[in-house]
């Protein structure tokens, strides 16, 4: 990308930031709803995936992992694998995807109203421009996932033997539990 279009791409950010935390906050609103109506069956769910992946293995850690082309795919996906040595240096752990797209429900509308903003201000928005802008906005809920893991992981398993780490494929990861 030239000079010009990642300054372009920075102003877009900066003249959306405000709107964007607004709806990061209305959306973290919808998830926490969804989350009291549905959160003891995504608990059962997890926990089910995670026993299953660490269960009858020695020491290792488990990580759940944010997916940037789920964001793309709009299967908001999330890949959890077992790792008995360094995360993502294994080749094949035993691994299994977890959807979360049910948090997700109306996030077209968001980024639909953000686009139509940037439109109003910015000539010819590329759709690269709003594809790094949308990428941008997910990545914003970096820090609402791993809250919600954490709090998901509160309630799970007597056995607490194996380490949960949260963080992007290949990225950064944080402790956000135990099972």
């Amino acid at each position: 990308m030239e000079p010009y279009q990642l300054g372009r791409l920075e102003d877009m950010k900066e003249f959306l930031r405000e709107d964007a935390e607004t709806l990061r906050r209305e959306r973290r609103k919808k998830m926490d709803a969804i989350y009291a109506d549905r959160g003891q069956v995504i608990k059962n769910d997890l926990e089910t995936i995670l026993k299953g992946l660490a269960d009858g293995k020695g020491d290792g850690r488990l990580v759940i992992s944010c997916l940037r082309s789920s964001y793309i795919t709009g299967s908001f996906d999330f890949y959890i694998a077992f790792y008995a040595g360094e995360p993502f240096v294994e080749e094949e752990p035993d691994s299994a995807y977890y959807s979360m797209a049910v948090f997700w429900d109306g996030i077209g509308e968001d980024l639909e109203r953000m686009g139509k903003k940037l439109r109003g201000k910015f000539i010819r928005v590329m759709s690269s421009e709003t594809e790094e802008i949308r990428r941008w906005y997910m990545e914003g809920f970096h820090g609402e996932w791993q809250g919600i893991f954490r709090e998901i992981l509160e309630g799970i398993g007597e056995e607490k033997h194996v380490d949960v780490l949260f963080g992007g494929y290949m990225d950064r990861l944080e402790t956000v539990g135990r099972v």
